[in-house]
């Protein structure tokens, strides 16, 4: 994954969209992938069940993303988050590598991309004087879950990170709460999904990080092993 900031000019109806919006997460799904149209419908379905804004904090509005084909011809990056220096409206690029990938690594995909839109969310939010956003970030208490202190414990500075600080933010706070969401759409979407294998999963994107590093060299082959096979790519099993 990676994320690139560009500015943009909104047409009025987009504003009033935002401005409307009811529900916590809207997906737009914009792409020629024809196994991603379910898989987004379902992942819109989980990110919009009760409780969800709770669990991940965002504004009134909400944010609406919107996936658009990538481009782009690379294996390397799955999907990307094309924000703007909006708090709501966020463009998500889709490799169209995609198409081999089962549905479980599409939703996957989708939901590792929507956390990096929560986390610019309340970035941005806070950035603007948001006091909700302030309370969220005072209630992840960092220096609680990051005892080495291989990050600075200030959100902003994490976040400052560029991709590698959204990524540990990403599994020190989301990691299990994304687990579930996982296997909820997975329940949803009559896919068949065990517990190991949807904690293997949605370590997807998240490889770089000091607590994927931390594990053992055969948990780290198994996570990756399951998430390349599941995208689709013919691998030799150890």
């Amino acid at each position: 994954m990676s994320i690139t900031t560009i500015q943009h000019n909104f047409p009025d109806e987009v504003k009033q969209e935002e401005n409307v919006l009811s529900q916590p997460v809207k997906i737009i799904n914009n792409t020629s992938l024809k196994s991603l149209q379910n898989v987004a419908r379902d992942v819109s379905v989980v990110t919009n069940e009760s409780g969800f804004r709770e669990k991940f904090p965002l504004g009134s509005e909400g944010i609406t993303v919107y996936l658009n084909d990538d481009p782009s011809n690379s294996f390397n990056v799955s999907a990307s988050v094309m924000s703007t220096f909006s708090a709501t409206t966020f463009y998500v690029r889709i490799n169209k590598h995609n198409q081999v990938a089962e549905d479980n690594a599409l939703a996957v995909t989708l939901i590792h991309e929507i956390m990096h839109c929560v986390l610019i969310n309340i970035y941005r939010r806070a950035q603007k004087n948001d006091q909700q956003a302030f309370t969220s970030i005072e209630s992840f208490g960092l220096n609680k879950s990051d005892p080495s202190n291989s990050f600075n414990d200030n959100f902003f500075d994490i976040m400052n990170e560029g991709e590698a600080g959204s990524h540990e933010l990403m599994y020190r706070l989301f990691y299990p709460r994304m687990v579930l969401l996982l296997l909820r759409f997975a329940e949803i979407h009559k896919q068949p999904l065990n517990t190991k294998k949807a904690e293997f999963l949605m370590w997807s994107g998240l490889q770089n990080t000091c607590a994927f590093q931390k594990l053992s060299y055969q948990k780290r082959y198994d996570i990756e092993f399951t998430i390349l096979k599941a995208k689709g790519f013919e691998v030799e099993e150890n």
